[in-house]
């Protein structure tokens, strides 16, 4: 069975103008979703497929992780346990508690940051110049295209 993704469940089409519906679809908050009745029990199968994929997943992983090997007398599932699920409990806490950032510094890095590019921009269109002709010096090198 897929995971159907939320905005499909619980999207609500953004109004025009004119008061039709449009095409985007945005997700109301998950407060909403939880705390309304005409959501709430969909809410909760969701959440109960979402908990009991990520531990069939789990599972899973957890079964072949001890069939291999990693060092000595120690599989993948111990390197588990003694490293990634620490480093991911590391990430949860700088997640729910943020981190100082020297925010001063880091504008004058995005400053310098931005002249790089300028220059390495130029330098590019100088160098596809030679191999374009004209063509280059016009070229948009923010399209993915």
């Amino acid at each position: 069975q897929r995971k159907v993704p939320m905005k499909e469940i619980f999207g609500e089409h953004r109004l025009r103008k004119d008061g039709s519906e449009g095409a985007l679809v945005d997700l109301p908050p998950i407060e909403r979703l939880q705390r309304e009745l005409k959501s709430r029990e969909n809410f909760i199968r969701y959440s109960a497929f979402d908990a009991k994929s990520t531990y069939n997943l789990y599972m899973h992983l957890k079964d072949r992780l001890l069939t291999m090997s990693w060092v000595q007398d120690l599989n993948l599932m111990d390197y588990y346990h003694m490293h990634m699920r620490p480093f991911g409990e590391l990430l949860t806490d700088l997640e729910r508690r943020g981190m100082l950032v020297a925010k001063d510094y880091l504008a004058d890095v995005e400053q310098q940051a931005r002249e790089d590019r300028r220059g390495h921009v130029q330098a590019f269109r100088q160098w596809a110049f030679k191999y374009l002709g004209a063509d280059a010096l016009a070229m948009n090198l923010a399209s993915s295209k």
